[in-house]
């Protein structure tokens, strides 16, 4: 006598054999290997929501939700790190020194971190800047650093940027570290920095 069991009402009762649609609807219930994402989406496109299958290449495990292929809450799906090399200006403005993050967007929503430190200074005399991080998918700001920092002539300064936001399914999930040179101190204004992210799936 088959019994429900969640979504699935032809279980079979202990002892009761298993019977064809049983088997064929459970098996959108079973974690099923593919080689990498790819797979999954091109190998299992009709799978119905609440189905999982792993990705061998990452070990990911990906839950159908929404018609869409996700990896579960909480999984990272990236981390990276970076750096500009020292890069010198002579006049005032706003510079993008880095766009940072994965290069590509995702399918599903995600929730972003990232931390960068700019370091800026080493001029003839001393240099203010201010400095941000810009979000990709909105144009808009995700963290500033609104009071000017100074360098010493000579020396050189750090601006800490640190933020994290949510991120739609399909939009640009990378950011601009920038920094606004209020003035030179009178000669070149030597700039480097380093980026870290983390993306975990929403």
């Amino acid at each position: 006598m088959p019994i429900t069991v969640g979504a699935l009402p032809n279980v079979p009762a202990p002892g009761d054999p298993i019977t064809s649609p049983w088997a064929q609807q459970a098996s959108g219930y079973v974690v099923h290997p593919f080689a990498n994402f790819a797979a999954i989406g091109a190998g299992w496109a009709s799978a119905p929501n609440g189905s999982v299958a792993i990705a061998i290449d990452t070990g990911i495990i990906y839950v159908r939700r929404g018609g869409v292929w996700r990896p579960q809450t909480n999984t990272t799906v990236f981390i990276g790190s970076g750096q500009v090399a020292d890069t010198q200006y002579t006049t005032t403005g706003i510079r993008a020194l880095f766009t940072f993050g994965p290069g590509a967007s995702y399918p599903y929503p995600v929730s972003v971190s990232y931390t960068s430190i700019l370091f800026f200074g080493f001029s003839a005399g001393a240099v203010n800047a201010t400095g941000d991080m810009l979000r990709n998918d909105t144009g808009v700001a995700a963290q500033t650093a609104p009071n000017p920092v100074q360098a010493i002539a000579g020396g050189y300064s750090a601006i800490p940027l640190v933020a994290a936001w949510p991120v739609a399914a399909g939009a640009d999930p990378n950011y601009q570290a920038r920094i606004n040179i209020l003035s030179t101190g009178g000669g070149t204004v030597h700039v480097y920095g380093y980026a870290l992210g983390h993306i975990i799936a929403g």
